[in-house]
């Protein structure tokens, strides 16, 4: 990542890179108080788009395509909420095989389900029913079949922002 993007991912140490314009006393004052000089923060090297009309999952790199592949999205009365979000945490080995075997919690909400557990936030999970993928089967979060999930898991660290649409 360049620049001070790096400040924003919890428990991870910068990275000195060629070119970087962050000084160490702006780092430090950026971690105490969790925000970033405008001037300073940059387009983030990883984006995902989720396209829910085509049920599509892409992320980027730069400009380049890394990642795609189908998902499962929110049904009619249960959509997935649509806007820019990032990537609050990481679970992995649920007990439960319905989640598959990663799961992204989003800072996204559900505008439906608001007494679901957890206060109602969208993740991005496996799942235990690979063959509804692609297909409206979920009650607002994004499942993909845990193959994909798990590369998922390998290119996008916490922090990451997400744009779903």
């Amino acid at each position: 990542m360049s620049r001070c993007s790096r400040l924003l991912r919890p428990h991870t140490r910068p990275r000195r890179r060629a070119g970087a314009t962050c000084s160490r006393r702006r780092r430090r004052e950026a971690r105490r108080s969790g925000r970033l000089e405008r001037s300073l923060a940059s387009r983030p090297p990883r984006r995902p788009a989720i396209r829910t009309p085509q049920l599509q999952a892409t992320l980027y790199r730069n400009d380049d395509e890394i990642f795609s592949a189908p998902i499962g999205a929110g049904q009619g009365r249960w959509p997935t909420p649509a806007g820019e979000f990032y990537v609050r945490e990481r679970t992995r080995g649920f007990g439960n095989p319905f989640y598959g075997p990663v799961a992204f919690g989003l800072n996204a909400r559900s505008r439906v389900l608001t007494d679901w557990p957890g206060g109602g936030f969208v993740g991005i999970h496996g799942t235990n029913e690979p063959d509804l993928i692609p297909g409206r089967i979920s009650h607002g979060c994004i499942r993909m079949r845990n193959d994909a999930i798990l590369r998922l898991a390998r290119l996008m660290p916490l922090g990451t922002p997400v744009t779903i649409r």
